[in-house]
């Protein structure tokens, strides 16, 4: 299929169609929003109040390639065929029932609708693979596999061949419902280069009973040569298991040389299902090749029903771990330890936190970390609500000392809260320091709850601080659950 400077954007009842030199057209349609397009020179620039202003501006020499019904492609990976580094592959709402495999390096593939409403999926084999491209995107998709016949089968895997690029896959939901015999289950296998997950969930359902010395994992990179490197921010890893016969089930693996870096990750085991030939499960797992894991801040629950098997809400078999404010609860009948280090291995504790387990070290192991404390009773009623809170798009101050007891380090808030419009942000910082990187998290969908958990800093006087868009927040309800001292 032949390729102009940009391709035809056609969605729903309505074309849009620009070409070389210096122009500017406008579009009305009761049905859409207005649209205008200017083209000056080099350069398109598209202006709209939807999403496509953002999914459309681009340069002369990439092209945008529409997926849709009525589009110019009904299928994601016959847009993948013709297209080339540099362009976009733009999907609307619907579910793409197919295998898409990046061609070229640089190719970024959106949603135009979120991964709410945009889903592709696939039975029995790998649904996205990478392959072996780099600087490319996979944003706003729901990526799911029903099931697998292989144990190379993946929701999504891929080996960015490039030290120096990364691949990125932002505001997706990747799902693995496992029901196969076979010895690995994984929802993301990466084996080579840079990746970046950001504000998205990996989720693992194993429920197949019958084989055993099997596995299932969130989030798994090996390489043998070259170091896998990835970086979680705002991340969700969480394996359900209900299965009768399985060996080792581990949120995230980082088997390879390289380095995982978390932000806001929050991390969930459960193993409810009582059977005994679950050997351990754990949250984070640094094995073999000495790769180096910075948990910068992460919220690990781990439990293993197995009274004759292992929880570790992290274990180190080499390598290095740093941890920095980290919650950590590891529950077991049997062995339940929030940290695991093998002799190859070496922990450097600045704030981890366990709330359930011991410390089983064989290996190296600095610092002491801080005590959580549980806040005493049942919590029934909220902190701080959006009625006695200043939502004007700045930082104000919130006064914890009555809750929150004097020489506490951290305070654990638990967040819910809505509003009617998407990406409003709600932070919060310690007092005072506006060097300190604040933790945000954002409305996802609008008219919907969203709940989250924020650790914080507190200053001597038992002062934090707030931040909330400037709108009018439909609810925000805020509850202190723990602190660290």
């Amino acid at each position: 299929m032949g390729k102009s400077a940009i391709k035809r954007v056609k969605i729903l009842d309505y074309k849009v169609k620009a070409s070389s030199g210096d122009d500017t057209a406008d579009y009305l349609d009761g049905k859409v929003d207005d649209i205008n397009i200017t083209i000056s020179g080099d350069k398109i620039t598209v202006k709209s109040n939807s999403n496509l202003e953002n999914a459309i501006n681009t340069r002369f020499g990439s092209d945008i390639l529409v997926v849709g019904t009525g589009c110019e492609y009904t299928s994601i990976q016959d847009a993948m065929d013709d297209a080339s580094s540099g362009d976009e592959i733009l999907v609307t709402p619907g579910t793409y029932t197919e295998q898409v495999t990046y061609g070229d390096d640089n190719i970024s593939v959106i949603s135009h609708g979120g991964k709410e409403i945009t889903t592709i999926t696939y039975e029995d084999a790998t649904v996205v693979n990478f392959s072996t491209k780099s600087g490319c995107t996979l944003r706003g998709f729901t990526i799911s596999m029903a099931d697998i016949n292989s144990a190379t089968d993946y929701p999504v895997t891929g080996a960015n061949d490039d030290a120096s690029d990364y691949n990125y896959i932002i505001d997706c939901d990747i799902i693995l419902n496992s029901t196969g015999p076979y010895n690995t289950q994984t929802a993301l296998h990466l084996t080579d280069g840079n990746w970046r997950l950001q504000d998205t969930n990996v989720t693992v359902n194993a429920s197949y009973s019958g084989a055993s010395d099997n596995s299932a994992y969130c989030i798994f990179t090996t390489n043998t040569t070259n170091a896998v490197n990835v970086d979680l921010v705002n991340v969700k890893a969480t394996i359900t298991h209900s299965a009768t016969d399985r060996s080792y089930v581990m949120a995230i693996i980082n088997q390879g040389s390289g380095t995982f870096n978390l932000w806001n990750v929050k991390i969930t085991v459960d193993t409810a299902t009582a059977h005994g030939n679950l050997a351990y499960a754990a949250g984070i797992d640094n094995i073999t090749k000495g790769g180096t894991t910075n948990i910068y801040s992460a919220d690990i629950d781990v439990y293993n029903s197995n009274g004759s098997g292992h929880a570790y809400g992290i274990y180190l078999n080499s390598g290095t771990i740093n941890i920095y404010n980290v919650r950590v609860d590891a529950t077991c009948s049997g062995t339940e330890n929030w940290c695991r280090i093998d002799s190859g291995g070496t922990v450097n504790n600045y704030g981890a936190i366990s709330t359930d387990g011991t410390l089983e070290n064989s290996g190296t192991y600095t610092g002491g970390g801080n005590r959580y404390v549980k806040r005493p009773g049942n919590i029934s009623s909220y902190d701080l609500t959006e009625t006695g809170m200043t939502t004007d798009g700045n930082w104000h101050d919130w006064d914890i000392s009555s809750v929150v007891p004097k020489g506490a380090r951290l305070v654990h808030i638990s967040a819910l809260f809505r509003d009617d419009a998407v990406g409003k942000a709600l932070g919060f910082r310690k007092n005072g320091d506006g060097s300190y990187d604040p933790t945000y998290r954002y409305t996802q969908v609008a008219d919907a709850d969203y709940g989250c958990d924020y650790i914080v800093p507190v200053d001597d006087a038992g002062i934090i601080e707030y931040y909330a868009s400037n709108t009018t927040w439909t609810s925000i309800d805020l509850k202190i659950r723990g602190w660290w001292i």
